[in-house]
């Protein structure tokens, strides 16, 4: 809704799904999630992660749709939106960190981290390097720098890595099984 006219404005239409989620990337730019509200939970086939500008132009998949690929330069399926990427006033930038969870057998996963510009749709892979494996979180600073990972082992235990700065490695804790 255009708060200076009151007036409506459709920004998207899928005939295959329909809007699950939505949040502004910065003041031109929403991001939303599809689903198709007919399909049963156990039948969903989620819709990928899209942006599109404010005014219902420059709509964009960022992400796959399916699990089977559709032959674009697309995220993977199943990656999400996880923290604006800042200026230096604190405004969210064309920027943003997202998440993907990468299957590594018998139900285990590995979140990797990309750095997407909502304006362009580019995105890049964020340097991981001496991140432990099968992150299931991460956690960001301010600069949206990786600083915390949580890992779950095969058995269930719990282990927090923490980097004090930006640049330091990570440190290990168990954490309780519960």
């Amino acid at each position: 809704v255009d708060l200076a006219t009151m007036k409506a404005l459709i920004v998207t239409n899928f005939a295959d799904g329909d809007v699950d989620w939505v949040r502004w990337a910065n003041d031109q730019h929403l991001l939303f999630g599809v689903m198709d509200a007919r399909r049963g939970s156990g039948d969903q086939i989620f819709g990928g992660l899209h942006s599109i500008r404010r005014d219902g132009n420059e709509y964009r998949s960022l992400s796959e749709r399916s699990m089977l690929g559709e032959g674009q330069r697309l995220l993977p399926y199943g990656t999400q939106f996880l923290q604006h990427v800042l200026d230096k006033d604190g405004r969210p930038t064309d920027e943003f960190i997202a998440e993907t969870p990468r299957w590594t057998g018998r139900a285990r996963v590995d979140t990797r981290l990309y750095r997407v510009n909502v304006a362009n749709g580019r995105f890049t892979a964020v340097d991981l390097t001496g991140a432990p494996k099968e992150v299931v979180r991460w956690v960001l600073d301010a600069d949206a720098v990786p600083r915390a990972a949580l890992t779950v082992d095969a058995d269930g235990r719990s282990t927090l890595h923490v980097r004090e700065t930006a640049t330091a490695e990570l440190l290990t804790r168990q954490l309780p099984k519960v």
